[in-house]
């Protein structure tokens, strides 16, 4: 395995881009790029400038500056990449694999993130659980929707705004920079109540919190259109059918009407 980009953990680098966050590239495998992508401005000793995802900036730049906060292996090939982030932003593996899956699954990879690289490749890392919010945001008995696409998970199958923790961060402030980030409104703290947590299985394991929003700041629009092509409105009582049956779950039990925090269990083999 080489680790010949390892000298560029942890180094502030500028980024230039060539494929901007949100374009179309059909010579390249005919893929959607929903991160910047790009290379290093000074290039290595040899003359070659590493490549490079740029994570943690949600718009199109031409060229940006960060931390290399983890690598790419290529296990088939020798175009290894840098990870790169804006200071003080971090990723899980599992994170980033979903990140830049969207080139890497032409490929046999390794994604490598962590401030200690030889301890990551040599020894078994501890159990990580996932954690995501997700947002109910209801008006006049309609929930808002989005449908997922070009993301590599689940495309095509409706959801809510959600996403995952960043560390560090409380469940409200990630509810509110998602919906920032995702529908360009602001949701106050006030305004978020906690409705339901579930602690579900599928391709991780995650513990999912969904919080309920009936007021809120702006206008709705849709600043993720990489990676969601419709925002819509659903009755409540006429939810698609192609929604992701985890968030169909949720909605059932928070429908129920139950007093209090509700708590459910999805995907576990002992459940009918």
């Amino acid at each position: 395995m080489r680790t010949n980009l390892k000298s560029y953990l942890g180094r502030r680098v500028k980024v230039i881009i060539n494929h901007q966050l949100g374009t179309h590239d059909i010579q390249e495998h005919n893929i959607w790029y929903p991160v910047n992508y790009g290379h290093i401005a000074d290039a290595r000793e040899d003359g070659v400038k590493p490549e490079v995802y740029l994570l943690g900036i949600y718009e199109p730049v031409s060229e940006a500056s960060g931390i290399v906060i983890g690598l790419v292996l290529r296990i088939d090939g020798n175009e290894d990449k840098l990870v790169v982030a804006p200071e003080g932003r971090s990723y899980t593996v599992e994170q980033v694999q979903a990140m830049v899956a969207f080139q890497e699954r032409f490929f046999t990879s390794r994604v490598v993130v962590s401030d200690n690289f030889e301890d990551n490749l040599t020894k078994k890392s501890h159990f990580k659980l996932l954690a995501a919010v997700h947002l109910f945001l209801i008006r006049d008995g309609q929930i808002l929707l989005s449908r997922r696409f070009n993301t590599g998970y689940e495309d095509g199958k409706y959801s809510v705004i959600a996403g995952h923790l960043d560390g560090n961060e409380e469940v409200k402030a990630a509810t509110i920079r998602e919906a920032q980030e995702e529908a360009r409104i602001q949701i106050a703290p006030e305004d978020l109540e906690i409705v339901g947590v579930m602690h579900r299985r599928s391709n991780h394991e995650f513990v999912d919190f969904f919080l309920l929003a009936t007021r809120w700041s702006g206008e709705i629009v849709n600043t993720e259109p990489h990676k969601c092509d419709e925002l819509t409105w659903f009755g409540l009582d006429f939810l698609p059918i192609n929604i992701l049956p985890y968030v169909r779950k949720a909605l059932e039990i928070y429908r129920q009407g139950q007093q209090g925090i509700w708590f459910a269990s999805l995907g576990w083999n002992y459940q009918n």
